[in-house]
Protein backbone atom coordinates (compact mmCIF):
# COMPACT_ATOMS: atom_id res chain seq x y z
CA UNK A 1 0.00 0.00 0.00
CA UNK A 2 1.70 3.34 -1.23
CA UNK A 3 1.40 6.02 1.52
CA UNK A 4 2.02 9.34 1.29
CA UNK A 5 1.99 12.53 3.25
CA UNK A 6 -0.40 15.39 3.70
CA UNK A 7 1.22 18.26 1.39
CA UNK A 8 0.69 20.70 4.39
CA UNK A 9 0.69 18.50 7.52
CA UNK A 10 1.82 15.16 9.13
CA UNK A 11 -1.21 13.08 8.19
CA UNK A 12 -0.81 10.51 6.35
CA UNK A 13 -2.57 9.24 3.20
CA UNK A 14 -3.23 5.96 1.75
CA UNK A 15 -3.75 5.09 -2.20
CA UNK A 16 -5.03 2.06 -1.20
CA UNK A 17 -6.65 0.65 -4.09
CA UNK A 18 -8.55 -1.45 -1.86
CA UNK A 19 -13.15 -0.94 -2.15
CA UNK A 20 -13.37 1.15 1.11
CA UNK A 21 -9.78 1.66 2.07
CA UNK A 22 -6.94 -0.65 3.24
CA UNK A 23 -8.01 -2.00 6.60
CA UNK A 24 -4.25 -1.38 7.87
CA UNK A 25 -4.87 2.61 7.28
CA UNK A 26 -6.96 2.75 10.49
CA UNK A 27 -5.18 4.29 13.11
CA UNK A 28 -4.89 8.21 13.89
CA UNK A 29 -2.39 9.08 11.77
CA UNK A 30 -3.88 8.44 8.41
CA UNK A 31 -6.72 10.64 6.79
CA UNK A 32 -10.07 9.03 6.21
CA UNK A 33 -10.35 11.46 3.35
CA UNK A 34 -7.92 13.54 0.56
CA UNK A 35 -8.13 15.54 -1.85
CA UNK A 36 -5.46 16.52 -4.86
CA UNK A 37 -4.94 19.84 -6.70
CA UNK A 38 -5.65 19.65 -10.55
CA UNK A 39 -3.09 22.24 -10.93
CA UNK A 40 -0.01 21.78 -8.44
CA UNK A 41 -0.61 18.01 -7.19
CA UNK A 42 -0.72 18.80 -4.07
CA UNK A 43 -2.20 15.81 -1.44
CA UNK A 44 -4.13 17.16 1.18
CA UNK A 45 -6.15 15.48 3.93
CA UNK A 46 -9.55 16.57 5.17
CA UNK A 47 -8.39 18.69 8.02
CA UNK A 48 -6.26 20.52 5.36
CA UNK A 49 -8.59 20.79 2.72
CA UNK A 50 -12.43 20.55 4.15
CA UNK A 51 -14.79 19.43 1.50
CA UNK A 52 -16.58 22.66 1.88
CA UNK A 53 -13.21 24.09 0.43
CA UNK A 54 -13.01 23.98 -3.52
CA UNK A 55 -9.44 25.71 -4.15
CA UNK A 56 -5.91 24.75 -3.41
CA UNK A 57 -3.60 27.64 -1.83
CA UNK A 58 -2.15 28.07 -5.62
CA UNK A 59 -5.65 28.50 -7.21
CA UNK A 60 -6.26 25.30 -8.67
CA UNK A 61 -9.32 23.01 -8.42
CA UNK A 62 -9.78 20.22 -5.28
CA UNK A 63 -10.92 17.04 -6.29
CA UNK A 64 -11.88 13.85 -4.85
CA UNK A 65 -9.63 10.96 -6.38
CA UNK A 66 -10.90 9.10 -8.87
CA UNK A 67 -9.81 5.55 -9.66
CA UNK A 68 -7.60 7.05 -12.78
CA UNK A 69 -5.94 9.24 -10.36
CA UNK A 70 -5.49 6.24 -7.93
CA UNK A 71 -3.59 4.14 -10.22
CA UNK A 72 -1.56 6.88 -11.72
CA UNK A 73 -0.22 7.97 -7.93
CA UNK A 74 0.25 4.17 -7.12
CA UNK A 75 2.14 3.16 -10.23
CA UNK A 76 3.77 6.30 -10.61
CA UNK A 77 6.23 6.44 -13.40
CA UNK A 78 9.65 8.07 -13.09
CA UNK A 79 10.97 9.72 -15.95
CA UNK A 80 11.90 13.52 -14.88
CA UNK A 81 11.15 16.11 -12.57
CA UNK A 82 7.74 16.37 -13.64
CA UNK A 83 7.40 12.88 -12.35
CA UNK A 84 7.96 13.29 -9.10
CA UNK A 85 5.08 12.94 -5.90
CA UNK A 86 4.14 16.44 -5.04
CA UNK A 87 5.49 16.73 -1.89
CA UNK A 88 9.07 16.44 -3.58
CA UNK A 89 7.89 18.39 -6.62
CA UNK A 90 6.82 21.36 -4.70
CA UNK A 91 10.22 21.92 -3.45
CA UNK A 92 12.64 24.16 -5.08
CA UNK A 93 16.47 22.75 -4.76
CA UNK A 94 17.57 19.70 -5.24
CA UNK A 95 19.26 19.14 -1.85
CA UNK A 96 15.64 19.52 -0.35
CA UNK A 97 14.29 17.23 -2.43
CA UNK A 98 17.24 14.80 -1.30
CA UNK A 99 15.92 15.50 2.25
CA UNK A 100 12.26 15.35 1.61
CA UNK A 101 13.13 11.82 -0.03
CA UNK A 102 15.45 10.86 2.60
CA UNK A 103 12.91 12.12 5.20
CA UNK A 104 9.82 10.03 3.68
CA UNK A 105 11.75 6.67 2.88
CA UNK A 106 12.79 6.96 6.87
CA UNK A 107 9.05 7.41 8.03
CA UNK A 108 8.43 4.24 5.87
CA UNK A 109 6.30 6.13 3.47
CA UNK A 110 8.11 5.26 0.61
CA UNK A 111 8.44 1.32 -0.51
CA UNK A 112 11.97 0.44 -1.95
CA UNK A 113 11.57 0.65 -5.60
CA UNK A 114 9.79 3.89 -5.43
CA UNK A 115 12.72 5.74 -2.96
CA UNK A 116 15.12 4.15 -5.74
CA UNK A 117 13.34 5.54 -9.04
CA UNK A 118 13.06 8.69 -7.12
CA UNK A 119 16.65 9.32 -5.42
CA UNK A 120 17.76 8.09 -9.55
CA UNK A 121 16.24 11.33 -10.87
CA UNK A 122 16.85 13.37 -8.08
CA UNK A 123 20.67 12.60 -8.46
CA UNK A 124 20.37 13.05 -12.16
CA UNK A 125 19.00 16.37 -11.83
CA UNK A 126 20.95 19.68 -12.26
Amino acid sequence: MPVFGCSNCSSLISLSLIPGGNPAAEGDEFARNWRICDRCGSLLCEECAPASETQCNCGGLLNEPDSDTRMKLYFPKCESLEDLPPSLRRLTTKRERMEKLNEQWERGILARGEYDAYKSILEASA
